[in-house]
């Protein structure tokens, strides 16, 4: 498989170079739980860190973020992620993360801007839904209201489920889904009617990343999918 840059094992490496200097602190749910962080490695995954950190917000004079709806676990997940380049601990598999962990991690991710850790769920997710024990897709509650119409997280689920993928949970009814995934759903089925199914969702995954101009597109190696 050609490595590229964006690749979590290189990025990971290019992180450990911004492992010094001053740091930021993060206080995060209502009990202001803090983690500290090393400022310039959080600013280099999103500009919003660097707004916050280097602006003329209070942040940047005090140095703190706080986060008071946000859930520590996912906090300690994206930190994972921030300094390990893996959204995964170490002896984890996609099948052990759970669905509403990821979902989570999506719509903290999309609220601050973190594009490639957005693009690293989307692939978690892949893998782990087409996997032998789980085979089935994230279903629309929670974390749908939460992201933006245009999310690339709400086309894959209503692109999967259009496809003939299973929902994570049977016990919804159909008419408790939220109406704009209905709608979503309706687009996909027409999609699938005009073009046929998907011939496998890890080849096409970089439909539902988010890039920049000009940066190359996701290898195609379908032994990717694995656990």
């Amino acid at each position: 498989m050609t490595k590229r840059e964006s690749e979590p094992a290189t990025r990971s490496v290019k992180r450990r170079k911004l492992f010094h200097g001053s740091t930021a602190t993060l206080l995060v749910g209502d009990e202001r739980r803090s983690f500290i962080v090393h400022k310039q490695l959080l600013c280099s995954v999103s500009d919003y860190f660097i707004a916050a950190l280097e602006g003329n917000f209070k942040e940047a004079t005090e140095q703190n973020i706080e986060f008071p709806d946000e859930d520590p676990e996912i906090i300690e997940r994206f930190l994972l992620w921030v300094y390990n380049g893996n959204i995964l601990e170490k002896s984890e598999t996609v099948v052990g993360i759970p669905y509403e962990v990821l979902a989570s991690l999506y719509v903290f991710a999309e609220s601050r801007c973190v594009y490639q850790l957005q693009n690293d769920v989307i692939d978690v997710l892949i893998r782990k839904s087409f996997t032998k024990e789980e085979d089935k897709i994230l279903s629309p509650d929670d974390w749908f209201t939460k992201v933006s119409p245009s999310s690339p997280l709400r086309r894959l689920v209503a692109d999967v489920a259009a496809d003939g993928g299973t929902l994570d949970d049977p016990s919804w009814e159909f008419q408790e889904y939220p109406k704009d995934f209905l709608i979503d759903l309706i687009q996909a089925l027409y999609k699938v009617k005009l073009t046929g199914r998907v011939r496998g969702f890890w080849k096409i995954r970089c439909n539902y990343h988010i890039h920049g101009e000009g940066e190359p597109r996701c290898s195609e190696d379908a032994s990717e999918i694995q656990e």
